[in-house]
């Protein structure tokens, strides 16, 4: 999942494109509401609270489906990371630079809950296989078919595999035309879309979840003045349309995120709405939260296993809530944020640098 920083962008990048602010805070708001759902789904669904609170329905249905704020991340990771290569030119030194800095900015801190979380799996007698941790410390358990350690885990497999694949379509349309480049947004996402309505469960591949990133890629397309908001609009509304006829809740998640971004951008608003203090903390430390949160289900099941009111399942559910929160901002603190700082500060030099290692020495 990619950090809502919009990177400076070559001088091939058009200037006609909707003028943008350095940050696009509304996106982070975003950001952390879908990753406060999606732990909030973890401590309700996998715990005992749902027989412990009194809870009116609609509160019930709001907690059973924070799953779809993984959704919502796809859409945005398509939004965000379209809008640091979008006017690039992609060759391999591009390609290089773009990966590594993506590398040091997100494995940090994924690998350290990764080790967290198998040292932990030591600890209570269930050790994970170290062909199972290798493949998680590559993105690959999804393909490989090892399950996850942490459950949310599987997601950043798809998001590598979203980041890979969309600058190889682009390096596609740069260099055989637009042809090709509309067949190469087309055809994967028309694939995307049949497989999700008719075709489960996932197979850990890209394609699965590709039209959620896609029609990401393409809002910014619309707000950057690449993509007619006509065609945008109609993409869209396919996708919920399809998503009623399906009966499929996350098809319709995604083309209502897609609308909010985009006209919130239309609007001018995304360099303006944050959602105030609480918003912005939970956009700032959303991704430790999400990598970290497992902890909040486990102290979660432990304590709603020893409560006995509904009172007291409230009291569970804030105190797993805050818990993983302090979790989060010590990750943050101490691995997320120097990660980044890293990222900016020497990203794109060690990628100039192992580019000009890989060039043959021209002979005497």
């Amino acid at each position: 999942m990619g950090t809502f920083l919009i990177e400076q962008k070559s001088p091939a990048a058009p200037t006609e494109a909707i003028p943008s602010p350095q940050r696009w805070v509304a996106l982070d708001a975003l950001r952390g509401v879908a990753a406060l759902w999606v732990a909030w789904y973890h401590f309700y669904r996998f715990t005992t609270l749902p027989g412990l609170l009194d809870r009116p329905d609609g509160i019930d249905w709001f907690l059973l489906h924070g799953y779809l704020g993984v959704e919502i991340f796809f859409v945005l990771s398509g939004v965000v990371i379209s809008l640091s290569v979008m006017g690039a030119k992609i060759t391999w030194p591009y390609t290089l630079s773009f990966a590594i800095r993506r590398s040091i900015r997100l494995d940090p801190p994924y690998w350290a809950i990764l080790a967290l979380a198998c040292l932990l799996r030591a600890l209570t007698g269930d050790p994970v296989p170290l062909p199972s941790a290798l493949a998680h410390v590559a993105y690959l358990q999804n393909i490989l078919g090892f399950p996850n350690v942490v459950q949310q885990f599987w997601t950043l497999c798809y998001e590598v595999q979203f980041y890979l694949v969309l600058i190889c379509f682009i390096a596609l349309a740069q260099k055989a035309g637009k042809v090709v480049g509309w067949l190469a947004a087309l055809l994967p996402l028309a694939i995307s879309l049949y497989l999700y309505a008719y075709w489960w469960p996932p197979t850990g591949w890209f394609i699965d979840y590709w039209y959620a990133f896609a029609l990401g890629v393409a809002t910014t397309g619309m707000l950057r003045k690449r993509i007619n908001p006509a065609v945008w609009a109609l993409a869209t509304g396919f996708v919920l349309v399809a998503g009623f006829e399906r009966d499929r809740i996350e098809m319709m998640t995604v083309a209502v995120t897609v609308m909010v971004i985009g006209m919130t951008g239309l609007a001018g608003k995304l360099p303006v709405w944050s959602g105030g203090v609480v918003f912005r903390y939970l956009g700032r430390v959303s991704y430790s939260f999400y990598l970290v949160h497992f902890l909040g289900t486990y102290i979660a099941r432990i304590l709603a296993a020893r409560a006995d009111s509904a009172f007291e399942g409230i009291l569970v559910f804030i105190a797993a809530t805050l818990i993983a929160l302090g979790f989060a901002e010590i990750l943050h603190r101490l691995v997320e944020a120097p990660a980044h700082a890293l990222s900016r500060r020497f990203g794109r030099s060690i990628a100039s640098r192992l580019t000009r290692s890989a060039e043959p020495v021209p002979s005497l």
